[in-house]
């Protein structure tokens, strides 16, 4: 778990964009299962059949972005628990 925000703040931290705090949270039955956390200090293992809602809001002066998206975990990597479109919206 640790590497996941780990590996997170090392690309981001490249381009100039700090994000210190959790970049996600595991999902269970009653909302948030209480388990991981995505963010340096927990250690948790993440495993198949995990589901993570991954939520980045990044806020710089007069800006903010936010990236939002629920995950399962499988054998081979993650796959979105959505059907919509990933086409960039902009709000001015």
């Amino acid at each position: 778990m640790r590497r996941c925000h780990g590996t997170f703040r090392r690309a981001f931290n490249r381009r100039g964009v700090r994000k210190e705090s959790r970049i996600g949270y595991s999902l269970g039955i009653d909302w948030n299962d209480g388990g991981a956390s995505l963010q340096d200090d927990d250690h948790t293992e993440i495993e198949p059949n995990m589901t993570f809602h991954l939520i980045v809001g990044i806020w710089e002066k007069g800006d903010g972005n936010v990236f939002n998206e629920t995950v399962r975990i499988d054998s081979s990597g993650a796959t979105s628990l959505s059907c919509l479109s990933r086409d960039l919206l902009v709000n001015y």
